[in-house]
C-alpha cells in the first residue's frame, strides 16, 4: 500500500509543510495560538479528493492518486494528533 511516492509526499505534507509554516509564524511575529495553529492544521492536512479531478484533466494515473490521497489520509489520522499536542506545547491556547 505504502510505496515511494507515498512517503515523498507525506515528508513533504507532514514535516516540511509544517516548518515552513512554523518559519513565517516566526518570521511575522503570530502571536495568537488560535491563528497559529490553524494555519499549521491547514499546512498538515491530507490532500482533498478534488485532486482526482486534477489528475484526470492533466491525464495522470487516477488510480495512484486515489491510493495516494487514502494514505496520506491514514497516515494524517496517526500523525495529526501528535503534530496538534506539539503545537499546544510551541502555542498554549490563552
Amino acid at each position: 500500500m505504502f510505496s515511494k511516492d507515498v512517503f515523498r509526499v507525506s515528508s513533504v505534507r507532514f514535516l516540511i509543510a509544517p516548518l515552513i509554516t512554523l518559519l513565517f509564524l516566526v518570521i511575522f511575529q503570530v502571536r495568537e495560538s488560535v491563528v497559529a495553529i490553524t494555519l499549521l492544521i491547514q499546512g498538515m492536512a491530507p490532500p482533498a479528493v478534488i485532486n482526482i479531478m486534477y489528475g484526470k484533466f492533466f491525464n495522470l494515473k487516477e488510480d495512484e492518486i486515489s491510493l495516494l490521497i487514502t494514505s496520506l489520509t491514514l497516515l494524517a489520522l496517526l500523525i495529526l494528533p501528535v503534530e496538534l499536542l506539539l503545537l499546544l506545547l510551541l502555542f498554549p491556547i490563552t
